[in-house]
């Protein structure tokens, strides 16, 4: 039986939180298991077979949130952002601040999207032949001019990109970024942790920090993305880096009126791939800083590579307290975040705070969280009940496979 996704979100709860971060830390390496090839054929064969075509809303999140901010009177939904957040304890004055941050997140929340990098983020375990195969049965491209595989073969980093855009190398129009839509999408999604890789392991288990220009970061992490992302590296099978390939076909110019080049453009990935597409969208950022010689303070990047949205499943946290707040700031006016968290999935808990934290300002995580709880129903922007916590629970719902089966069981 199919869920519907209620038009209320469950009431918070934080029962068995502690417990929880002490098996996440025991268990963590062993989490982050890939699921297997029957698992991925399964699931990712389940669209085609049932007659489902991919369906995707480019620019959704980010025109509704922008919708958002220009009224003057938030009214009730206001009133009821304000109102959850008391329910979480918070003070008066914290839930006056955090009210419009949770509204925009809710009004901006799309399901069909969610579905879609879901998918995204399961397929991105596949090798590029198989990947190939399966996007062509979804019935999105899957030709060269339309679908690339990244892979470096020396750290077992592995991504793809796939657009539907008509010609994606081809100067596009111009448009007004905020308030227009694209009707073409593109996905950059990042594979996730195989635990048969020992080198996807190492950088898991890497969790020394590294400097950044938007603070300190998971060493582990920004490394296997660098591996993919500044540099073609024959050697080791990378024809052409992330970096130049996304410049070649994204481009926003924020002078005088925001504007932007190429279709819309999408970072997911699971467990270890949320790491990777969180530190994927920071460089978009520090790569225009790093250029223009600006600081972490100044406002950077006035051309850049734009990303409308970055959503990830089972993510570990990726940087320290600085770097969550800053890139936080940039991003309210650039992409839309949702970070999906399963149940009692150990590794979105992981490495442990202080010294790591996910996206979200003044130590508030959960604003860019979206919670799938025990009966199925969604929390957008704030914690919820995980239900009861036990070793085998919180190991089981961090599957890539389990992500995709909640949500495609939601309408």
């Amino acid at each position: 039986m199919r869920r519907a996704l209620p038009s209320s979100f469950p009431p918070a709860g934080r029962a068995a939180r502690v417990l929880g971060l002490l098996a996440a830390v025991l268990a963590a390496p062993s989490g982050c298991a890939a699921p297997d090839d029957e698992q991925v054929a399964e699931s990712a064969g389940a669209s085609s077979e049932s007659g489902a075509t991919f369906a995707f809303q480019p620019g959704f999140e980010r025109i509704r949130q922008h919708q958002a901010d220009r009224q003057a009177d938030w009214g009730d939904q206001s009133k009821k952002a304000k109102s959850d957040l008391l329910e979480d304890g918070k003070p008066n004055d914290r839930a006056l601040s955090d009210a419009p941050s949770l509204a925009r997140q809710r009004v901006g929340f799309s399901l069909t999207n969610a579905k879609a990098l879901a998918r995204m983020a399961l397929l991105a375990y596949e090798d590029e032949k198989s990947l190939a195969t399966k996007l062509a049965a979804l019935g999105l491209p899957s030709d060269p001019a339309h679908f690339h595989f990244f892979e470096n073969r020396c750290t077992d980093a592995q991504a793809f990109y796939v657009t539907n855009a008509p010609e994606p190398t081809a100067p596009a129009k111009l448009g007004d970024a905020f308030n227009t839509t694209s009707e073409h999408f593109a996905i950059l999604a990042f594979r996730g942790t195989e635990p048969n890789k020992v080198k996807d392991l190492a950088a898991d288990a890497n969790t020394f920090s590294t400097p950044t220009k938007m603070g300190q970061m998971h060493a582990g992490f920004t490394r296997r993305v660098a591996s993919l992302w500044d540099a073609a590296d024959t050697k080791c099978g990378l024809a052409e880096p992330i970096s130049s390939f996304l410049a070649a076909r994204h481009a926003f110019d924020g002078r005088g009126r925001p504007v932007r080049k190429g279709a819309e453009l999408y970072i997911t990935g699971h467990s270890l791939g949320g790491a990777m597409a969180n530190v994927a969208l920071t460089r978009t950022v520090v790569d225009t800083c790093a250029a223009a010689g600006q600081s972490r303070e100044e406002p950077c990047g006035r051309t850049y590579v734009p990303v409308t949205g970055l959503v990830t499943f089972g993510s570990p946290r990726v940087g320290d307290a600085s770097w969550a707040n800053v890139m936080t700031g940039i991003l309210e006016d650039r992409t839309s975040v949702y970070r999906f968290i399963h149940g009692r999935d150990i590794v979105t808990d992981v490495p442990l705070k202080p010294k790591f934290r996910h996206l979200g300002k003044d130590d508030d995580e959960a604003i860019f969280s979206v919670q799938i709880t025990p009966s199925g129903a969604l929390a957008v922007g704030r914690d919820a009940d995980r239900g009861p916590f036990s070793v085998g629970k919180a190991a089981a719902d961090h599957s890539m496979v389990q992500y995709d089966a909640e949500l495609s069981a939601l309408h």
